[in-house]
């Protein structure tokens, strides 16, 4: 984490103020970056949440801007606080990475399944999104702050069998030796299992977890009901494809059917 500011302050330390000036650009980026993401935030809320829960009618515009501001300021606040919840994360690449990987698993089997399928009904997929987002988030930040530190590869000679060869007069003789190991202590052992787990897990893991209670839920709830329709612009290619397919299947069965039933009409009479 300390690479960029370590370059900026080798490289250009000769050069009064560049230093700073470089520092305060790293700075400016990031809190443009942040502001706008506060700002969307907020207007999300305001918009999917506060509005459609307005009593009193349709919120007026400076209302709808004021309240904005506070949630952007509310939302402010919140980050600054888990800031300090974050101090004893060793690297802010990790906390990144495992905030985002605990996030993008669940949210991408949600998407494949309503991009690909018809079947799933926004009760089993909240479902499943929830409990993706819940195991994740348990993984995640019980990772973050167990101080489990994962185990170096061995890199060590022990067990190895070296000769040692010794000369006696005019005879050599070799005699293979063994390196007794040396005993480690574990300090990890009760962390639980998942939290020992790489962070580049996280979205393998909440992809088939959140796949697997969709699909769950979507048997138990009923396999049979199609709750996207079939002509949906939303599905992908392949799937609006195999879709017209069947149904140009189902419609030449009816056409079947209504034949039979008009032959077998005829001959009656």
């Amino acid at each position: 984490d300390q690479i960029v500011p370590a370059y900026i302050i080798n490289t250009f330390n000769w050069i009064p103020g560049m230093t700073g000036l470089c520092i305060a650009g790293l700075f400016s980026a990031a809190l443009s970056t942040i502001s706008s993401c506060l700002n969307s935030i907020a207007s999300v809320t305001v918009v999917d949440i506060i509005k459609p829960l307005y009593r009193k009618g349709n919120m007026s515009d400076k209302q709808v801007v004021w309240c904005a501001k506070i949630l952007s300021l509310v939302y402010g606040g919140i980050c600054i606080a888990l800031s300090f919840c974050f101090i004893g994360v060793k690297s802010f690449q990790q906390l990144a990475q495992v905030l985002i990987s605990s996030q993008e698993g669940p949210m991408l089997a949600v998407f494949i399944v309503g991009v690909l399928t018809t079947k799933a009904s926004d009760k089993c997929v909240s479902f499943a999104l929830i409990a993706g987002y819940s195991l994740m988030s348990c993984i995640s930040f019980g990772a973050l702050f167990s101080n489990y530190t994962q185990p170096p590869l061995p890199l060590s000679t022990e067990e190895c069998i070296f000769q040692t060869v010794t000369n006696h007069g005019n005879s050599t003789f070799v005699s293979p030796t063994r390196i007794s190991p040396v005993p480690s202590q574990d300090n990890n052992k009760d962390v639980f299992v998942l939290v020992k787990l790489s962070y580049l897990w996280y979205s393998t893991i909440g992809f088939i977890f959140t796949l697997v209670l969709i699909f769950l839920a979507v048997i138990l709830t009923g396999w049979k009901n199609n709750e996207i329709p079939e002509d949906s612009v939303c599905l992908s290619p392949v799937t609006r494809l195999w879709m017209k397919q069947k149904i140009s299947l189902k419609t030449k069965e009816l056409k079947y059917e209504k034949e039979n039933n008009i032959i077998t009409s005829t001959s009656r009479m």
